[in-house]
């Protein structure tokens, strides 16, 4: 992330700030932990004083988002003239021509 020392120093629509702070919350991976950064604006209603520790992230929701069941039986292929594609392969009518024999 860019270095900054006022919102001057950063492109429209980040500020700088000091990632440790809400809502971002971040950790800084150096050894200087005064940097600050040119950071996304939060949204409207994001900032608060500090997280809740008891605040759940919806991202990290113990529950799977909804999704509709597989069907994983084989697909039904009709012949040209409308009937199903294959039949038994046994020999049963003695028609070998339609039964496979």
């Amino acid at each position: 992330m860019a270095k900054c020392e006022s919102n001057g120093d950063c492109r429209e629509g980040y500020v700088c700030a000091d990632p440790r702070t809400s809502p971002w919350n971040a950790v800084i991976l150096d050894d200087n932990q005064s940097k600050r950064a040119c950071l996304t604006v939060p949204l409207e209603g994001q900032v608060s004083a500090a997280p809740s520790p008891t605040a759940k992230a919806p991202v990290c929701e113990p529950t799977a988002p909804p999704v509709s069941a597989i069907d994983a039986s084989a697909p039904s292929i009709q012949a040209p003239g409308g009937g199903p594609i294959g039949g038994d392969a046994g020999a049963d009518a003695g028609d070998a021509a339609t039964d496979g024999g």
